[in-house]
């Protein structure tokens, strides 16, 4: 079962690049393949999703970007995490854990086990 859908995804692509990009600075293509451990498929992100996000949270200052010669190849833009970005991530993962609290209330509501 797909986990995400273009719709459902875009609100928890951002955290998980966040998380992402806090333990190594990445190349686009590895993103997309590292965001798998997430729940997110071939289908989504699609590359030029993936790419705006990256644009945007540039935009934000929570990441930079620079260009990294290629071994074999083209030079590649590889992003890493600001201070700023860090901060996001914080916050981000406050929010995702207070809701967490609600989001398995709803589920055990719904299983019938409710105290």
């Amino acid at each position: 079962m797909k986990c995400f859908h273009s719709g459902s995804g875009k609100r928890f692509l951002e955290p998980c690049l966040l998380v992402l990009l806090n333990s190594q600075a990445d190349y686009g293509y590895n993103l997309i393949t590292r965001l798998t451990r997430y729940g997110f498929d071939d289908s989504y992100p699609d590359v030029g999703t993936l790419y705006r996000v990256l644009r945007d949270m540039e935009q934000s200052g929570f990441i930079t970007s620079s260009w990294k010669a290629g071994e074999s190849g083209p030079a590649k833009r590889i992003y890493s995490l600001t201070n700023a970005g860090r901060e996001a991530l914080n916050f981000r993962i406050s929010i995702l854990k207070h809701n967490l609290t609600y989001i398995s209330l709803l589920v055990r509501d719904v299983e019938g086990e409710s105290p």
